[in-house]
C-alpha cells in the first residue's frame, strides 16, 4: 500500500450571509482501520496529525481516505475525540450507508424475502408483495427472523453505491480468483458446527376470520303436528290469515326481551280444498239456541302452509396447515417448531360466506411465499463453515465476494483493514444441494360449521284455540249459557262472536338463543 492521504472536505457558511463554501484540508493519517461487516455499513477510525485551531468543526463533512492509486475508504465524519497521546480520532461511516440508501434497500429486501423462490411474472410480484406484507407483517416495516433473507444489503466503502447481494448464491454476487496466494501463511483458523444447522422444521400455519353464515330450517310439518288433524283449522279465519307471519318477522326469544336472530322465511297460507274433506270436518256440530231459533253451524277453515326459519351470524372459522419441511441434506438432530399466524385475514378472504383461505387465490401464495422463507430460514442454519484469515491488502475486496477453498466456496462476512500492514478475513460457507428439502403433504385442518337444525332453533310452537278446541269450548259456553240464562234468541249472535274473538285461534313460534356451539369456536351474532 503506497504512501497514504486523508482529504477532510469543509463546508463553512459566510457570516452573516445565506452563501456557503467549500474547502478542503489534506493530512497523512497515523493510522487507521476499516471495519466491514455483512449487512452493516462499513466504518473507518483515522488517526490525525494534530488539526488547525482555526479550522471549522469536522463533524457531518466529508472525509476520504486514498493512496497514489485508488480510493480506500469515502464517508462522513460522525464525531472526533482525542486518542492516546491526545491524538484526534476521526471516526467516518461510509457514505453509501445514507438514509435514501438504506430505505431504498429495505423497501427492496421486503420484496425479495416476500418472493421466495416461486415462479411468477413481476407484474404478479408487485401486485401480491403489498398482500403479502399485511398478512405476515401486520403492517410492520420489520422482517421476522424466521424469514430469513438470502439476500441483504452491501454498502460500499468507497462510493455512494450500494445494492443487494446473496448469501447463498455466488453467481448473484461477485467472485474473487486465487485469494489462497494472498493469505499469510499459518494464519487460517476453520471452524464447523452443526449445532445451529436444522435438521427439520415443524410448521404451522393459521389462518381465522369471521364468516358470513345464513341458512334456513323448514318447519312446516311441526306447526301442523300441533293442529287436530295435522293441518291448520279454525272458526277464525279472519283473525288467523291477518296475524300470520310475514317474510321477514323477527320472531321471540323466551329468555330475552330482545328480537332474536332469527326471523321468518318463506311463508305460505292458503286454503284447503274442501271437495274431497268429510263435510263434518268444514262445520260444527248442530248448534240449537231454542226452539223459536233456527239450528245452525259455524264455519271451520282448513289451510295448507308452508313455513321456514332463516338464520344469520357471523362465525369464527379457523384453518391450519401442519407440515414437515426437513433437511435432506445435513442433519444435526436440530428441529425447530415453527407457527405463523396470519394477519388481516379478513381484508383478503374472497366473500363475507368464504369457508376456506387455504383454497383462495391469495391463500395459495402466501403458503407458498412462507415455505420459500422458511426454506431460506433452514438454508441459513446451513452457513456453519466459519474460517478465518489474514492476507496482504487487496483493495477491491469487499464483503460482496465469494472465493473458492478448497473446493467450498466462502462469502466474505467480516474484513478488518489495517493501514500498511495486512487484512483479516472472516467468511462462512454454504454447501448448496440440488435435493435440499424433503417436504411433506401439507395437512389442511378445517372444521365445518355444525348444520343447524329445527331442534336446536325451536323452543315451542305454542297454538292456542285450534278448530277442533275452539269447537269444544264454544259448545261448552253455549250450553252454560243457556242453563244460567245468558245466552237466549236477542243476544246468541253477539255473544258468540264475543266468544271467538276471545278464543280466536293464534300461532307463536318461540325460539331458542343462537349459542356458540353452532360455531367450531365463537360466534359474533349480527347486530
Amino acid at each position: 500500500m503506497s504512501k497514504i492521504r486523508f482529504l477532510i472536505q469543509f463546508l463553512v457558511r459566510f457570516p452573516g450571509t445565506e452563501v456557503t463554501g467549500a474547502f478542503s484540508r489534506e493530512v497523512f493519517p497515523i493510522y487507521f482501520e476499516i471495519h466491514e461487516m455483512e449487512g452493516e455499513v462499513p466504518i473507518c477510525y483515522v488517526e490525525l496529525p494534530n488539526i488547525r485551531e482555526d479550522d471549522p468543526p469536522m463533524s457531518g463533512c466529508t472525509g476520504i481516505l486514498y493512496d497514489e492509486d485508488d480510493i480506500i475508504f469515502h464517508g462522513l465524519i460522525q464525531g472526533v475525540k482525542n486518542g492516546n497521546g491526545w491524538i484526534p480520532t476521526v471516526k467516518l461511516v461510509a457514505s453509501s450507508g445514507n438514509s435514501n440508501v438504506m430505505n431504498n434497500l429495505k423497501s427492496g429486501l421486503q420484496g425479495v424475502s416476500q418472493g421466495g423462490s416461486q415462479g411468477g411474472s413481476q407484474g404478479d410480484a408487485e401486485k401480491t408483495i403489498p398482500v403479502i406484507e399485511k398478512l405476515l407483517y401486520n403492517g410492520k416495516s420489520e422482517i421476522p427472523e424466521i424469514f430469513g433473507q438470502l439476500k441483504i444489503p452491501y454498502y460500499d466503502r468507497v462510493s455512494p453505491v450500494s445494492s443487494i447481494v446473496s448469501i447463498i448464491n455466488p453467481q448473484e454476487s461477485a467472485v474473487v480468483e486465487d485469494i489462497e496466494k494472498s493469505m499469510v501463511k499459518n494464519s487460517m483458523i476453520i471452524k464447523q458446527s452443526c449445532k445451529d444447522c436444522l435438521s427439520a422444521i415443524d410448521l404451522e400455519i393459521d389462518a381465522s376470520w369471521l364468516s358470513h353464515v345464513e341458512g334456513d330450517v323448514d318447519i312446516t310439518s311441526r306447526i301442523a303436528k300441533k293442529f287436530h288433524g295435522n293441518k291448520i283449522n279454525t272458526l277464525t279465519p279472519t283473525n288467523l290469515e291477518s296475524s300470520w307471519p310475514r317474510f321477514g318477522t323477527n320472531l321471540a326469544s323466551p329468555s330475552s326481551a330482545r328480537p332474536s336472530k332469527y326471523y321468518v322465511g318463506h311463508s305460505v297460507l292458503f286454503p284447503e280444498n274442501e271437495i274431497h274433506m268429510n263435510r263434518n270436518d268444514l262445520r260444527t256440530p248442530k248448534i240449537v239456541i231454542a226452539d223459536n231459533v233456527p239450528p245452525f253451524f259455524i264455519k271451520r277453515k282448513w289451510y295448507n302452509h308452508k313455513f321456514s326459519i332463516c338464520y344469520a351470524y357471523h362465525q369464527f372459522r379457523k384453518e391450519t396447515i401442519k407440515m414437515k419441511i426437513e433437511n435432506n441434506y445435513r442433519h444435526s438432530g436440530v428441529r425447530k417448531k415453527v407457527r405463523i399466524d396470519l394477519k388481516n385475514i379478513q381484508e383478503f378472504v374472497e366473500s363475507p360466506f368464504s369457508e376456506s383461505f387455504f383454497d383462495t387465490d391469495i391463500g395459495i401464495k402466501t403458503y407458498k411465499r412462507i415455505i420459500a422463507m422458511v426454506e431460506n430460514y433452514v438454508k441459513i442454519s446451513m452457513r456453519d463453515i466459519k474460517i478465518s484469515f489474514s492476507m496482504k491488502y487487496a483493495k477491491g475486496l469487499t464483503c460482496k465476494h465469494w472465493f473458492m477453498f478448497h473446493g467450498v466456496q466462502y462469502k466474505i462476512t467480516n474484513l478488518k483493514i489495517i493501514a500498511n500492514k495486512k487484512m483479516k478475513v472472516e467468511a462462512m460457507a454454504f454447501e448448496k444441494n440440488a435435493n435440499l428439502f424433503k417436504i411433506d403433504p401439507p395437512k389442511i385442518e378445517k372444521k365445518p360449521p355444525r348444520e343447524i337444525s329445527a331442534d336446536d332453533i325451536i323452543y315451542d310452537i305454542a297454538v292456542e284455540n285450534d278448530g277442533h278446541t275452539q269447537t269444544q269450548k264454544l259448545l261448552e259456553f253455549i250450553n252454560a249459557g243457556k242453563l244460567s240464562g245468558n245466552i237466549n234468541k236477542s243476544n246468541y249472535k253477539r255473544a258468540i262472536n264475543e266468544f271467538l274473538n276471545k278464543n280466536n285461534t293464534t300461532i307463536k313460534v318461540i325460539t331458542k338463543p343462537l349459542k356458540t356451539q353452532y360455531c367450531t369456536h365463537q360466534i359474533f351474532n349480527l347486530s
